[in-house]
This record gives structure tokens, sequence and C-alpha cells, in this order.
């Protein structure tokens, strides 16, 4: 028997001719509609899923109805933003967008899979989600897309300016299609919320703006964040589409919060002071923002609002320093003085020295000035950690000698 002869008696076979083709298996994916509300659209690039649902005005999510979005506009939030694009935003004419991705990675290997769009229509807040069921509907899915976009005037979301946007635009650019909205007013909610809530709040993230600021509570249908790529990877190997249901959930109730935290910043950014804000933490954070924009009225008022709310020890120091300086640049000696006076005695080193300014050369008490440098000057020496000690400490002793010799040019 030659070694062929045992080969085939083995069962090893030259050539493909024997082997049967496998029978194709049904995917279950095709079957999505059957468990999320929505449709499959045909295109002439193709077929994709299309999720909607609708709301009324009255709906609300959290502490807030939808409709309170529509009483506000864009000159609200242009005083928080600092956008002039903005100051002609309309909210009933705007687009609510939120992405579900493969990854954070971004680049051209990173797909959008869902695309969650809302908008006012009529009498209702609709939302529509654009899925892709593979990779295939894309050209489909962004076809539709597309032209929904270009139905409105301005976009809003969160993070949106350095993800959502530019991962769109990449597969816009991939599939060879313009972008709609490229120069359209496009405001990002994660700027406001960090300048309004970074002090306060652990993360500025939209699910912890949803606990501490919106008074949203997410049903048990939800899918944390990290968890929505694997589920998607996941429906594309085994083609179930029963797991997908939290991630459109997901996607639909972050769309919503964009709406509420819009209408909420909006009033803010209207009237701060009409009892909107009541968090000390949050007077303190939009005082630094009017100062830096130039508004010293406005942050000379957030801060002594933020003076009158309970705060925590940090917040309730650095409001009195940051305060009393912006008094001492607008000519309010007095007022600043005061705030001086009550931060003697809690260890910090800067009351003492402004106070011994003011009294030097505002007040002429040259014997309060000299007291002040010799305590300032003890909190210097007993100090081992500041890094500028020594400079300190000439700064001061040079101080000192002028203030000395002012006080005996002044007795005799």
């Amino acid at each position: 028997m030659d070694l062929r002869e045992r080969l085939q008696r083995l069962g090893v076979h030259k050539g493909i001719k024997h082997l049967k083709a496998p029978t194709p298996q049904p995917r279950q994916g095709q079957g999505i509609e059957q468990f999320i509300p929505g449709e499959l659209v045909e295109t002439e690039y193709g077929r994709f899923f299309l999720g909607e649902e609708s709301y009324p005005l009255a709906h609300h999510h959290g502490d807030w109805p939808l409709a309170a979005a529509l009483a506000q506009s864009g000159v609200g939030i242009f005083p928080l933003a600092r956008d002039a694009s903005l100051q002609s935003m309309d909210f009933k004419s705007a687009i609510f967008l939120d992405t579900e991705t493969t990854g954070l990675a971004g680049g051209t290997g990173t797909y959008v899979f869902l695309v969650g769009i809302g908008y006012f229509e009529g009498d209702a807040f609709r939302i529509r989600q654009f899925f892709m069921r593979d990779y295939d509907d894309e050209p489909a899915m962004l076809s539709e897309l597309a032209r929904l976009l270009g139905c409105f005037t301005a976009l809003v979301s969160f993070n949106g300016r350095a993800f959502d946007w530019p991962l769109l635009e990449t597969r816009f650019t991939l599939a060879r299609w313009p972008l709609p909205l490229r120069d359209a007013p496009h405001l990002d909610l994660l700027q406001l919320a960090r300048r309004l809530w970074r002090v306060r709040l652990p993360s500025c993230a939209l699910s912890s703006l949803e606990e501490h600021i919106l008074g949203v509570q997410r049903s048990g249908q939800d899918v944390p964040g990290w968890m929505v790529p694997e589920i998607y990877f996941q429906y594309l190997r085994d083609g179930d589409p029963r797991p997908l249901q939290k991630v459109f959930y997901h996607n639909a109730q972050d769309v919503l919060s964009l709406v509420t935290l819009s209408a909420y910043l909006a009033q803010i950014g209207d009237d701060p002071f009409n009892g909107c804000l009541t968090h000390g933490a949050d007077f303190y954070s939009l005082a630094k923002f009017f100062e830096a924009a130039g508004d010293s009225e406005a942050a000379v008022r957030a801060y002594e609002r933020a003076l009158i709310c309970p705060l925590s020890e940090g917040v309730q120091r650095a409001t009195v320093a940051r305060l009393s300086l912006l008094y001492k640049r607008l000519g309010q000696q007095d007022k600043a003085a005061s705030l001086w006076r009550s931060a003697l005695g809690d260890g910090q080193l800067y009351p003492y020295i402004e106070l011994a300014k003011y009294y030097e050369h505002s007040c002429k008490e040259y014997v309060e000035a000299e007291s002040l440098v010799c305590e300032a000057l003890a909190l210097v020496r007993s100090a081992q950690d500041l890094s500028d000690r020594q400079q300190l400490l000439g700064e001061l002793e040079h101080r000192l000698q002028r203030v000395r010799r002012k006080m005996a040019k002044a007795a005799s």
C-alpha cells in the first residue's frame, strides 16, 4: 500500500472538491425593529435602522420640562459662553446631538454607530436615532443624517466640539460628503458646565450633572457609557439586538439632558441673581468667570452673593481673597480693608501685607503698618515650606525699614 492510499484511508483527500459549503445562519440583527421603536429605512445607498420617539413639551426630564428650553435663547447663553455666534441662536431651530461610538480614541478607525438627534417640532420634542446594523449601513445612515441636519441652523452638544463633531466630520469626509452645519453656531455645554460647577462637583460629566444639577434619575434600562462599545461589538458578533435597547435608552436620555441643561444654563446667563443659583460655590465660580471676562461689576456682585451663602473653608478663603483684591483694583479701599481684617489670624499671609500697605499709604497710620509687617515676618519665619521664603523675608524687611523711617519722620 503506497502513501496515497494510506492517507485516503485515514480520511485525507487532495483538493477541496470533497468539502461541503457551510449552511449560512440567519442573522438575528435584521429584526432590531421588533425590539426598538423605529423602522428600517431604504435609501439609494442601502438600508439602516432609524429609531424614533416623541415627547410632549410638558414632559419632565428631572426637575425641568422640555418646554423650558423654548423660553430661552442664545441671548441668555451668550454671557456664559462669550461666543458671539450664539447670540442669535434659537433652540426652536437647533439640533441636540449625542453619539455612541466604537471607542474614544478617535481617528479613521473609530465609527459612529449611533447618532441621537433631538429637535422641537410642533407641540412635541422628537428624537431620531440613526443606527448602523453593520459597517455596510454607514453610507445610508450618513446620507439621511445629512439631509436632516441640513434642516436646522444650530447645534447643541456635550463635549461635541472635541469629540462628537470631529468624529462625524471624519466619517463624512471618508464618505466624501460635505458636513452639514459646518459653520453653524455650536453650543458645547461641557465648557459652560465646567465654568460653573468644577469647584462644587467632583465631576462635570453629564451623569454627574444629571444627579446634582438636573435631578434626573435614570431607570434600570440604562447602561454605563463605558459598556456601550462592547455591547455593539457583541451585537455585530451574534446579531442579538436585545441588549441594544439599553444603548438606545442611554443615548435618548443624553439627548433629553442636553435640552434641560441648555434651558438651565440659559436662565443662569440671562439673570444669575434671580434665584436660579443657590450654592455659594456656584456664585464663586461665576464671579471668577465674570472677573476674567472683564465684567468687574457682575464679578463683585457674584462674589458678594457667594459670601452670604454657606461655603467650604477653602472656597470661603478664596472668595474673600479675590473679592478684596478686586475691591482694591476698583479703588474701594475701605471695603477691601474690611475683608483683609476678617482674614487675619487664619494663617494666610496676604491680609497682613495688604493691610500694611493700606495703613501705610492710604491712612498714614504707621504704627498699625509696623505691627502688621512684624506679624507677617513672624508668619514667614515660622513657615518652612515656602518656596520663595527668602524673597518674602527680604521684601518684608525692606517694607519694615521704610515704615519705621516714615514713623521717625512723622514723630519729628
